[in-house]
């Protein structure tokens, strides 16, 4: 017997719990009901039933990442949830939504009317904002370690409350203190 990934199970508690799908109370039930799930730590749960695809514009991605000057860096993330904006000749720029607490990003979603806002104009809304100056982020291709799985659309509400964020040097309340 598969083991259920954990969208899938998510959507089948929602559906019990009358839940209607997509909408503002959907994306704070999944806040509230996610983050205190310990079972999902590991990006592997957050990838599970997630296909892997070439990074684009607008699309939610969630892989591994060693930054290169990470004994530079003041803290890092080392599982990205990141909404892509461009594309460069070596990577990518994107909103790595985890620098952002997750009432915040529940709320971004929201605002953003998830059912008709696509993830680039989420990202390029967000990513002038004061808070979304501290998510907004470069990535090499070359420092990716695992497959780039692509969060489909309908998932975004489940994607953003699963607790894997992973700072490196710091925790996640002193990365969020002040965003």
């Amino acid at each position: 017997m598969a083991v259920q990934d954990i969208y899938r199970r998510y959507d089948e508690k929602a559906k019990k719990a009358n839940v209607t799908r997509n909408t503002k109370d959907s994306i704070e039930w999944f806040r509230r009901n996610l983050r205190k799930d310990r079972s999902i730590k590991s990006i592997d749960r957050a990838q599970q039933g997630l296909k892997s695809a070439r990074p684009t514009p607008g699309g939610l991605f969630i892989y591994e990442y060693d930054p290169k000057n990470k004994d530079r860096l003041e803290f890092y993330d080392k599982f990205p949830l990141v909404f892509i904006l461009e594309i460069t000749r070596d990577g990518w720029y994107g909103l790595n939504l985890h620098y952002m607490p997750p009432a915040v990003r529940a709320r971004i979603l929201a605002e953003s009317s998830v059912k008709s806002t696509s993830g680039k104009a989420i990202a390029e809304r967000y990513g002038r904002s004061t808070m979304g100056k501290y998510a907004l982020k470069r990535y090499s291709a070359s420092n990716v370690r695992s497959k780039l799985a692509r969060v489909p659309k309908a998932d975004f509400e489940i994607a953003i409350s699963l607790p894997f964020e992973n700072f490196k040097k710091a925790s996640n309340k002193t990365v969020w203190r002040g965003r």
